[in-house]
């Protein structure tokens, strides 16, 4: 959970989610356009209109605590550029799907991997803060990365009988 340490603001917790969201709508939009599957493209597009939501929920969150739209140099300091959900950089990320090698199962496998550890980290910061706003945000949050793990799954299972 390193990438909680330090952080004791909402204010910082809210703009790490920010940036953890915004690296995976990179990682999943590069995703899709790599797919040929219609259905897997569905789920992948899906999955980025999502992602950008929960930004535009998060900025949300953030102008209702701060009273402006601005991130402050606090909250700036709190953002991880080319990072996504697990910590991982986009950039490894989408070099490690671009390998030959790669199918599309390991592509979904791999996705359901960053949402179990996205839910992980975002029940953490749950559980841990004292702030019921915070709480709410990170709650709402929680349930969308279920619903995200359980498209990935339904995808897998359909494409592979798993």
């Amino acid at each position: 959970m390193y990438l909680i340490e330090g952080r004791k603001t909402a204010e910082e917790f809210i703009a790490l989610a920010w940036s953890l969201e915004d690296g995976t709508a990179q990682f999943y939009a590069t995703v899709k356009d790599m797919l040929l599957d219609a259905a897997a493209k569905k789920v992948f597009d899906s999955l980025v209109r999502a992602e950008e939501m929960h930004k535009s929920n998060l900025l949300e969150a953030y102008r209702l605590i701060k009273g402006s739209n601005n991130w402050t140099e606090e909250a700036r300091q709190g953002t991880l550029s080319g990072i996504m959900e697990s910590g991982i950089s986009v950039s490894e990320a989408i070099a490690w799907v671009k390998q030959p090698e790669r199918q599309p199962q390991d592509i979904l496998e791999f996705s359901m991997q960053l949402e179990t550890n996205s839910l992980d980290l975002y029940m953490k910061i749950s559980r841990e803060t004292e702030n019921e706003g915070m709480r709410k945000i990170f709650n709402m949050l929680i349930d969308e990365e279920k619903k995200h793990l359980l498209r990935l799954g339904n995808l897998l299972n359909s494409m592979y009988n798993v």
